[in-house]
């Protein structure tokens, strides 16, 4: 049925494409690191005249959400907390797959990460990034900013999109610390003074504080030299490549022989297994890497 169409399609692509009945599909998926379980949240956004707005529909049977869906995180106790784009809400799923809405911002939410000591949600916007509450939100920073995470003493870590690298904000004064990027686009692995990105989209960080960055920040997956996966080895203050390169492909391969098409998100495993979303292949691809 159309139903299973869907889904498989789901299956196979993510976040957005379209598919020969003008139907907009945007998919989402999330990896538990705890268990390892993935959940697909996808938006069915029709565009034939007389259709209203767009409706999403998670994995739980007979759950909706509203609107385009973007970055997620999870409270310690397994609650998915999400961003709605369109609405500029921040919303929750708990783990029976009740949806309730938390609160609103004031300010166009994109990524969005959780601080399991505590709760704490922060935002990422193209204004800056905020510690964000039902009551208000609090700006830490301002600047245009893609992927956020936090580690295990609360530092912030963030895709600049000005900068064109990756900055840290020390936990409760959220001094920043440039730790890549000085402005300068381009594509060079090596220490984190020498290092260069090219707009680089979301973050993922395992259970030893390295952090994964999505290279291709470009919002339609296009032109980029950063076509790859690459690590920051926070021990070494070093950059190095886990798969991918500066040109755009579909290769299933090792380390620098892999070929990726727009990698703009990411998620890491309890067991440091990497899954990626390819947006012009239209495909989640599995690394391990040791």
């Amino acid at each position: 049925g159309l139903g299973d169409v869907y889904k498989r399609q789901a299956l196979e692509a993510a976040h957005s494409f379209f598919i020969q009945n003008s139907i907009w599909l945007a998919l989402l998926l999330y990896c538990n690191a705890e268990n390892g379980q993935f959940i697909w949240l996808f938006n069915l956004c029709c565009l034939f005249p007389g259709c209203k707005g767009s409706l999403a529909v998670n994995s739980f049977p007979g759950k909706l959400l509203e609107n385009l869906l973007t970055a997620l995180g999870t409270h310690a106790e397994g609650n998915i907390i999400l961003t709605d784009v369109f609405e500029w809400k921040i919303r929750k799923i708990t783990p029976e797959g009740v949806t309730t809405t938390l609160g609103e911002t004031d300010f166009e939410p994109w990524f969005l990460t959780v601080d399991k000591r505590n709760g704490d949600i922060f935002v990422s916007s193209s204004s800056g990034i905020y510690k964000w509450t039902a009551e208000g939100s609090t700006q830490i920073t301002t600047g245009n900013f893609r992927g956020i995470v936090v580690d295990k003493e609360g530092n912030l870590y963030a895709a600049d999109q000005i900068l064109n690298g990756i900055v840290k904000f020390k936990a409760g004064t959220w001094e920043a610390e440039n730790l890549i990027g000085k402005g300068t686009s381009g594509y060079l692995n090596g220490s984190f003074e020498d290092a260069l990105f090219t707009f680089p989209s979301d973050l993922a960080i395992d259970s030893n504080g390295d952090i994964y960055v999505a290279g291709n920040g470009a919002w339609d997956g296009g032109e980029n030299l950063d076509q790859s996966i690459r690590l920051l080895d926070m021990t070494n203050r070093v950059v190095r490549l886990v798969a991918g390169g500066t040109q755009a492909g579909y290769v299933d391969a090792n380390a620098g022989s892999a070929a990726f098409s727009g990698p703009q998100d990411l998620a890491v495993d309890k067991n440091g297994v990497i899954y990626v979303y390819d947006k012009k292949n239209n495909v989640i691809r599995k690394i391990v890497y040791e």
